[in-house]
């Protein structure tokens, strides 16, 4: 179970795991909380197993992602979420899955702020 009552500067993040093994985090000031879901844009229906790629727009060039790049999968209820440095902002958040084309969207991420990025794909 993971719990996340303040998400401030400074955060502390408890992770609890079967068998009672428990780790905490701080995480560094300069970093923020991305979260979203990917959906159908017809149903709404969560898309599990969507890949999002995270990338920073500074210094894109040709590739339209910056230095910073992560791929993140969602889980079964369509969800997705990552804790990364904030200084690289504007992100790119892009998410796809098989048989539809992609989604895109730019936004700021705050450090010590979550910030939400729901994505909607069509089907072909």
């Amino acid at each position: 179970m993971a719990q996340c009552p303040d998400l401030g500067v400074g955060l502390v993040v408890e992770l609890v795991r079967l068998g009672g093994v428990s780790l905490k985090v701080t995480n560094p000031r300069t970093w923020g909380h991305l979260s979203g879901t990917v959906t159908d844009k017809r149903t709404g229906a969560p898309l599990a197993a969507a890949t999002v790629l995270i990338c920073s727009v500074a210094h894109a060039g040709t590739t339209g992602c910056g230095h910073l790049v992560h791929t993140v999968r969602t889980d079964s209820d369509g969800h997705y979420n990552l804790w990364l440095d904030a200084r690289p902002s504007p992100l790119r958040i892009t998410a796809s899955a098989a048989g539809r084309p992609f989604a895109s969207k730019e936004l700021i991420l705050l450090p010590g702020r979550a910030t939400t990025a729901d994505l909607s794909l069509t089907a072909t």
